[in-house]
């Protein structure tokens, strides 16, 4: 999954963060990452520039295992303040083995008047 940019007014909760994760095949070729083994999928944001820190963390739902899709549900507050931010998700695994994926940039602006 390559560098996904998306752009939401302050306070928003609409449209839902929906991806579809990917990864290469021994040959090259992208596919999509089942996910019908994992115990569950998160999503986190943190202020662009600052140390990493997640803001929050949060499951999505698995959508389509087999074929990667997953939704994450803006909750109260996620979008509340207008800045530069970044995402990430977060593949766990049955076991304890986990698997960081994409690399979102989400720019939160002030609602026009």
């Amino acid at each position: 999954m390559s560098c996904i940019t998306r752009v939401y007014y302050k306070g928003d909760r609409r449209p839902s963060l929906k991806l579809k994760l990917v990864t290469r095949d021994v040959t090259g070729n992208v596919i999509p990452v089942d996910l019908s083994t994992a115990a569950s999928v998160t999503f986190s944001m943190s202020k662009s520039g600052k140390d990493g820190v997640a803001l929050f963390t949060n499951n999505m739902t698995i959508l389509e295992a087999i074929n990667g899709i997953v939704v994450y549900l803006w909750q109260d507050g996620d979008l509340g303040t207008v800045g530069k931010y970044r995402g990430w998700i977060t593949v766990n695994w049955t076991g304890t083995e986990r698997e960081t994926k994409g690399d979102l940039e989400i720019t939160v602006k002030q609602r026009p008047a």
